[in-house]
Parts: structure tokens; sequence; C-alpha cells
């Protein structure tokens, strides 16, 4: 299916498809083809995951990476804005601009009425460094914020965006003219494209991941590659035609629309085959999930769902269910778990270690906490 657009560039190849289609393979196969064809390849993915897209495509290539390169969004700002001239000032990490708006509320603390108890929590500098992300990438400025307080007439919310305006106001009187951070290196990039010498001949290859947030700043940065690159082919999860739950893809449909307008779209649609081996069990939760009714699925044996009230009688409820597998001859190997979000996995690691159970929990941990870097770091010294 393509579709026809008036911005120039070069075509956007979307690979559509449910999860477990192999969009990430083809994705993955198409970009090794372009590498030893002799192309410049970028393989372009969250910052968490270049490393094992580093490993993939080594694999896939049989040895070393040449003119290949796995980079998030942040490291492409990097490159780009070196290509072009525009790093000129020193980039503030996330650490950092923490340790500025402590600083801000510390300095603020008698304009800080709702937020003068809660400032001191653990975590509420990164979440208000968070929102600020989000705030610079939708080009919403302290003004608005304070336009926008002063437009509710009072209450919880408009109390909110006025201390929010304080804070964001005083972190960029900080930056202004010395510093960088995240969101202005990905707006400095979107305005310095076109001069970019890195990404001239460059073939981009963007996985993108379930939930990834295709914000202004995103589409606008996929815009500049598409005006800028010799080619840019990407992944979009997308339903089947048909599918009874294509109503829960409406998020993604959005993004194709956008993608339409910004460049000429051609979309390869991947479907499940026989030979993907679906788990069955899978297969009747995504027939399910969006569906009233207590019929039973005879093909959804080995999964359970625990839904409870309250978060800590779901944990109760998962603890229960493992302890009776592993009462019925059930190997703590043969036992998945898989939590709605990243947080609700510390409180069941607790309760599973009270009630002695093993857990093995698949999460990234720092490189320095690594035994060979301590080592090596106890090492150093002697060295000298």
């Amino acid at each position: 299916m393509l579709f026809t657009s008036k911005i120039g560039g070069c075509m956007l190849t979307v690979l559509t498809g449910r999860c477990g289609s192999g969009k990430t393979r083809r994705l993955l196969d198409l970009a090794t083809q372009r590498a030893r064809a002799g192309g410049r390849v970028l393989l372009l993915l969250p910052e968490q995951n270049t490393y094992d897209g580093e490993v993939a495509l080594m694999e896939a290539l049989g040895g070393s990476l040449f003119n290949c390169e796995a980079l998030g969004l942040d490291r492409l700002a990097k490159r780009g804005l070196e290509s072009s001239g525009g790093s000129a000032r020193l980039f503030l990490s996330a650490e950092g601009r923490r340790i500025v708006l402590r600083s801000i509320i510390e300095k603020h603390a008698d304009e800080l009425q709702l937020f003068r108890g809660i400032s001191a929590r653990s975590g509420f500098t990164e979440k208000t460094g968070e929102l600020i992300d989000l705030f610079k990438n939708a080009d919403i400025l302290p003004f608005d914020l304070k336009n926008a307080a002063k437009s509710l007439g009072g209450g919880l919310l408009s109390s909110k965006l006025g201390e929010l305006s304080v804070l964001y106001s005083g972190l960029l009187d900080f930056m202004a003219g010395k510093y960088i951070d995240r969101a202005d290196s990905l707006r400095l990039l979107c305005e310095k494209m076109d001069g970019a010498e890195y990404l001239r001949d460059l073939h981009v290859y963007f996985d993108s991941p379930h939930g990834f947030l295709y914000d202004q700043r995103t589409i606008a940065i996929l815009e500049g590659l598409v005006k800028n690159c010799a080619s840019v082919t990407m992944t979009l999860r997308l339903n089947d035609q048909g599918d009874e739950d294509g109503g829960i893809f409406y998020f993604e449909h959005r993004v194709l629309s956008k993608l339409q307008k910004i460049a000429q779209v051609e979309r390869i649609h991947l479907k499940r085959g026989e030979k993907d081996a679906t788990p069955a069990g899978l297969v009747a939760i995504e027939r399910r999930l969006f569906k009233s009714g207590d019929e039973p699925e005879p093909d959804c044996t080995g999964v359970s769902v625990c839904a409870a009230a309250t978060p800590s009688e779901e944990r109760r409820a998962v603890c229960e269910r493992a302890v009776d597998l592993l009462k019925n001859g059930a190997k703590p190997a043969d036992i998945y778990i898989v939590t709605a979000t990243e947080s609700d996995a510390a409180p069941l690691r607790a309760d599973m270690a009270m009630l002695g159970l093993p857990l093995f929990m698949d999460e990234r941990r720092p490189l320095s906490h690594h035994p060979l870097v301590d080592n090596c770091g106890k090492a150093c010294p002697f060295c000298r």
C-alpha cells in the first residue's frame, strides 16, 4: 500500500504487524543486506537496547561492524550536532539537572506551597525533570503554564501548574547560554538536520518498541531523517485487517496517519505464519482480553491472569499460585511472571523473598556493579 505526499525526501518504509509477526527480524535482515552492499547503516533503537542491537548486527554480518552503528535518539542528536556545529554548549545530564532542581527548590521555597512538603521525597526531582522534558518536547514554556494556571482560576491543578512554572523557569534561567539537556539536544537536532554531514547517504532502520512516545519532537526528527538520509525504514505495531480487537491499535493508526503527512509512506504488513509458533496461550489472551464473558478457553492452558482490587492482593494471588505450582512438581525455571509495569516488580520480589520463593529478576543492572569492573577499579591505583 503506497501513500503519496508533496513532502520531499526519500521514501519512508513502515513494516507493520502484530507482536510476533517478525517485524524486528525483517528490519534486521534489511539492515544487514544494506551493510553487505556497502551502505552506511544506522540501527536506531531505544537507548537501553543499543548494545543488543550491535550484537545482533555483528552476528548477522558474521564479524566486525563496518559503516554500521546502533544508536539511540540521544546519541543520534550528539552525532548530528557534532557534524553540523551545534554542540558548543555543555551537556547537562539527568543527574546534574536533578541537582540543579534541588537548588531551585531551596531557593524558591517561599513560593512553593503545594510542593513544599513533597519536594523532599525521593524521586520528586526525577519526576519533575521528566515533566519538563515533556513540556520542552511539546514547545510549552513556563509562560504557558502560568497562563494556564490563571485561566483555571484557582484549585489544585492551578496550583500545580503555577509551581511547576516556577521550577521550570528557574531551570531555564540556570541553563541559559551555558548548558543543554536531552530535550534541548533533540530540538537542536531538528533545527540542524539540513546541515548535518553525518546524515548524508545514511540508511536508517528504526525499530520502535511498543509504547514508544511519538510526540511532536519525535515526528519532527523522523521528518528530518526522511529529508536528509538515503532511506528510512521503521517498524510499527498494527493489527491485521479484520481483527476484532483493532480498537486497541488506535494510537498506532494515529501515528501512521502522522507519518503519511510528513513523507511518502510504503507500508509492508507482516502476518504471523505457522512457523512462528505463537504460543496458544498468547493467542487466547489476545482473542479474549477485551471481550466480556466467562466462556472457557480450551487452548490457554499454562497461562494465569491474577487480578484483584489492590496491587497487594494481586501480588498475594501470584505468590499463592507459584506455591501451588511448586507443590505440584513444577520447577522454578518453568514459572514466568510478567508484571504490568516495572514499578510492580520490586514489591513482588519483596513478597516472594518473605515466603522464601526463588526469583530471578530479568532487569538491567549498572555495569559498575559487575565484579570484573569492580576488580579493575581496585587494580587501577596499583597500575600507576
